[in-house]
């Protein structure tokens, strides 16, 4: 959905060019937007068609919600309502929320037990819980939000905290993650993150940017604003919401979760999904956002892949006060439209 919108001229290359599924699977692309926005989603049609991706075969553009929602396997709700001027956050949840809950009754509808949902759209984890009441032929494990970005830039973040830091520049940052609700009161995780050098040699982030022993050298809490913040500094930048990155995490998650991930080590990930049965004490029935894992499951002699939390992170009693403040904030939205669940 939102096909016409910034995200999605970004993301669709990445699917197309088999990137996310794979070079051996073949899309069949339904591209959904708002009747304001039809010449556009044409015009984006037509550009896909003119890029010839040998893994498309076949594109369907259209504002009619019972045409692109036929029959689809995996769903990602890009298209939200924006926030106006002088709009209060309560009117912004309970707006998103009705248009959450029209697509969901039609993937209700149109979808299958099989069918896997990614609600990008914002406030997403809110948004995500809402789409899983609405549409209870999909298990509630087929549905997850993004929070992916804001690993990837938390990623970023230390990586340049360490550059400035050690003067040298990390390969790659594993182990850090993003918990709770995909706005400022989420929690960056960086405890067990380490940094691979160049020499192939580990240096663990708790001990080189999260001295608690000298306050001079933790940095934990600059880097935990930066990555609450990034998103508005963009927006005041540009004057619009992230696209570019977006799209590139929407493309991570939905390779890490469901698509083709041989080539790609990471072992855990973030991803807002169900709290149900959770390992953190985060309360039951909400869409929080946790460390995960993807797992082979075999059901009688069938071989599957499962997602499971990662019940490994130390939480210290810092990053708990800082749980209890992103579960206070999800439990408030919850409330605000608990009417409509």
């Amino acid at each position: 959905t939102g096909a016409a919108g910034r995200i999605s001229y970004s993301l669709l290359p990445l699917l197309l060019s088999g990137r996310v599924f794979g070079q051996h699977v073949n899309i069949k692309l339904r591209l959904f937007d708002i009747p304001e926005s039809a010449d556009r989603l044409e015009g984006v049609r037509m550009e896909i068609m003119d890029s010839y991706f040998e893994l498309l075969s076949d594109v369907v553009a259209s504002t009619n919600p019972e045409i692109v929602f036929n029959g689809v396997q995996v769903v990602i709700l890009l298209g939200g309502f924006p926030r106006l001027p002088g709009m209060e956050r309560r009117d912004l949840i309970m707006k998103n929320a009705e248009n959450i809950i029209a697509q969901a009754r039609l993937l209700n509808t149109f979808g299958s037990s099989q069918t896997k949902v990614l609600v990008v759209a914002n406030p997403a984890n809110t948004n995500c819980l809402v789409a899983i009441k609405h549409a209870p032929k999909i298990p509630s494990h087929n549905f997850s939000c993004l929070t992916r970005l804001d690993e990837q830039r938390l990623k970023a973040i230390c990586s340049q905290a360490l550059q400035r830091r050690i003067n040298q520049l990390p390969r790659s940052i594993h182990n850090v993650f993003i918990l709770g609700n995909h706005s400022t009161t989420q929690v960056a995780h960086i405890t067990n993150g380490y940094a691979l050098m160049a020499d192939n040699s580990k240096l663990f982030l708790s001990e080189t940017l999260e001295d608690e022993k000298d306050p001079l050298k933790n940095e934990y809490k600059h880097i935990l604003h930066t990555v609450q913040n990034r998103g508005a500094e963009i927006i005041k930048k540009m004057q619009v919401s992230s696209a570019l990155s977006a799209a590139e995490a929407i493309g991570q998650h939905l390779r890490d979760w469901i698509g083709d991930n041989s080539n790609h080590s990471e072992s855990a990930f973030s991803m807002g999904i169900l709290s149900n049965g959770n390992p953190y004490g985060v309360p039951d029935d909400l869409v929080f956002s946790f460390p995960v894992v993807r797992m082979k499951s075999t059901t009688n002699d069938e071989e599957n892949d499962m997602i499971m939390i990662d019940s490994s992170l130390t939480i210290n009693e810092s990053v708990r006060r800082l749980i209890n403040k992103t579960v206070e904030e999800l439990l408030d939205e919850k409330s605000q439209i608990s009417h409509l669940l």
